[in-house]
């Protein structure tokens, strides 16, 4: 794995954040994090692997072509033509892969987000508190007042859930006080990962004018045109990864902060934590 760089850049390319053995974070913020660097891994591992292939094979055409048949020579002028097949039949899968991309990492977040408000619910209930009824036959399905709390928290972060982002912000900017973040760039960048997300799961990755609707009522700047596909680059995936990584971050610290959350070094937790 690539050190962290806190810039996110290198010769002025992107790079994902990696996160540091040392920084403290909650076990939510861990999984999350550890999430997060399989879902790249496994994009580089591909990469790797085709690069390795066609490597190999052209090694392999050259030793055969040395003392060999014409047909094992022809190979090697084939191969000569073009050295990258592999890699070059992974680039047809692009559109594919990033919208992989897009989606594991915008669901990642989702979930770090929704594990680490209902962590905060069940350790200060009174965030719960609205004039929102309960059936009484719920109530009686639980021996004791902590089921109940993990009942109702339960319930409030799966309507969260089904919300757009912005709503389940206020929420907690109402019943805590404390924000995502404080960097624009970051929130607009996340808001247009999820708008994004959404048209990969629900249109095969063509812009539609709902998207367009929300991303312009939220006044983010975009490049999506209506009925055209949308493909995010890789600078973009990594600019998403990194915002996100960030907004994360600083949720972790305030909420660990304010409500006492413990927290440790990423190092210090066992792999079997993020599952």
């Amino acid at each position: 794995m690539m050190s962290e760089d806190r810039g996110g850049s290198v010769a002025g390319k992107c790079i994902p954040l990696r996160p540091d053995g040392k920084e403290l974070c909650s076990k939510e913020l861990y999984r999350y994090l550890f999430r997060q660097n399989q879902i790249f891994d496994l994009f580089f591992f591909g990469l790797d692997m085709a690069t390795s292939i066609d490597k190999q094979r052209l090694v392999a055409a050259k030793a055969l072509a040395k003392f060999g048949s014409e047909e094992d020579r022809l190979r090697l002028e084939e191969l000569n033509d073009s050295p990258q097949q592999m890699f070059d039949k992974l680039t047809t899968f692009s559109n594919l892969q990033s919208e992989n991309l897009c989606i594991r990492s915008i669901d990642n977040f989702t979930s770090y987000l929704s594990e680490i408000v209902q962590r905060v619910m069940k350790k200060r209930p009174e965030i719960l508190k609205s004039s929102e009824s309960i059936l009484l036959e719920d109530v009686l399905e639980f021996k004791n007042y902590r089921d109940l709390i993990e009942f109702i928290s339960n319930r409030k972060i799966n309507e969260l859930s089904y919300k757009k982002l912005s709503e389940f912000e206020k929420f907690l900017k109402d019943r805590t006080g404390l924000f995502f973040t404080d960097i624009k760039k970051d929130r607009s960048t996340l808001m247009l990962g999820i708008e994004a997300r959404n048209i990969y799961t629900h249109n095969r990755g063509v812009v539609n004018e709902v998207t367009l609707r929300k991303l312009s009522e939220m006044n983010i700047d975009h490049d999506l045109k209506h009925g055209e596909r949308y493909h995010m680059g890789f600078d973009e995936l990594t600019q998403l990864q990194n915002a996100s990584m960030r907004i994360a971050r600083n949720i972790d610290s305030r909420f660990a902060e304010k409500f006492r959350i413990q927290r440790k070094k990423f190092s210090t937790f066992a792999d079997n934590s993020a599952k």
